[in-house]
């Protein structure tokens, strides 16, 4: 739950983010990227903090569910999968397209202020 501070952080909304982010710098779809450009290195780091271990394990991945009316529903009751299958393959895609990202801006020269959170 994005504005809910005390809910867990959950990997693979975070992961769409930061691919959709990534992918729009990228392809220049972002009038302006700086600002999209800092939110995918955050993310990126607050991912290899948080939600990918040393043994490539992803945890955070929201289980699969149905609609609920109530709040609490997603933060108290659904939890989280670890190595969910959806949760690992956007995890993958949000990496690629970041290292793809970060690649396209080392060529034209721009600091891409990814590059720590690539290694």
């Amino acid at each position: 739950m994005l504005n809910r501070p005390d809910s867990y952080e959950e990997t693979s909304c975070t992961s769409m983010f930061i691919y959709a982010y990534a992918r729009g710098i990228r392809e220049g779809w972002l009038e302006q990227p700086e600002p999209y450009l800092e939110a995918v290195r955050k993310g990126w780091e607050g991912m290899m903090r948080l939600s990918i271990d040393y043994r490539g394990n992803v945890y955070g991945v929201c289980r699969g569910s149905g609609y609920s009316f109530t709040a609490l529903y997603y933060r108290d009751d659904l939890g989280w999968n670890l190595n969910d299958t959806h949760g690992i393959g956007i995890v993958l895609l949000a990496g690629i397209e970041a290292h793809k990202m970060n690649q396209q801006l080392r060529e034209a020269h721009i600091d891409s202020s990814v590059t720590a959170a690539q290694r």
